[in-house]
């Protein structure tokens, strides 16, 4: 199938992505994604950009300080040892 019926044919159809990244509360974690945020809006801001939205899933429980800044979905914390694979299945 061609990109242009992909895309209904209209070569500017804009399909805008939205991004997700998956963030700890830690400082490392929040610099890492205040640094994606930067880049997300620079290439949103470019001519033709087909980039949408950017969520930050922060699975902390809590709200952090950058919820102002990036939109933030609060999700509670896995309990411990559920985020890892068992061989018990």
């Amino acid at each position: 199938m061609s990109f242009n019926m992909k895309r209904g044919g209209d070569d500017n159809a804009r399909l805008p992505y939205h991004v997700v990244v998956t963030v700890s509360n830690s400082p490392y974690r929040k610099w890492q994604c205040r640094i994606m945020y930067y880049w997300y809006k620079k290439v949103k801001n470019m001519v033709r950009s087909e980039m949408g939205g950017f969520t930050k899933v922060l699975h902390s429980g809590n709200p952090d300080n950058l919820m102002d800044e990036i939109s933030t979905f609060v999700a509670d914390s896995l309990p411990g040892g559920m985020d890892r694979v068992s061989e018990k299945f």
